[in-house]
């Protein structure tokens, strides 16, 4: 999928720019992050100019050690939303799409 200049991307976190899942500040903070990931969100942010939003259904509790991991690991976003959000693409370890399922029910 070719994503858009100026496009408007929500990238989700858990799984997608870092292994498992954190429940805990210690999880935010140890949490290995998937540095190929990182490279394409930084190179949509630097080269398309997209509005990279970071959504995480995390606990509110758990955001200042999220934000300090995004720094740490030099992730370039605009927005962190601890929620499930509106955007024109998704990057998300758990996307399904829905022609894939209804090819099932053929």
């Amino acid at each position: 999928m070719e994503i858009k200049e100026k496009s408007i991307v929500a990238v989700d976190l858990d799984g997608t720019l870092c292994e498992g899942e954190c429940f805990t500040e210690e999880d935010c903070l140890k949490t290995k992050p998937k540095i190929e990931m990182i490279d394409k969100v930084n190179e949509l942010n630097r080269k398309k100019d997209c509005f990279i939003i970071i959504y995480t259904s995390r606990k509110e509790f758990l955001r200042n050690a999220t934000t300090f991991w995004l720094r740490w690991t030099e992730v370039k976003y605009q927005a962190l939303v601890m929620e499930k959000l509106w955007a024109d693409v998704y990057i998300d370890d758990k996307n399904v799409l829905i022609k894939d399922l209804m090819k099932d029910r053929r």
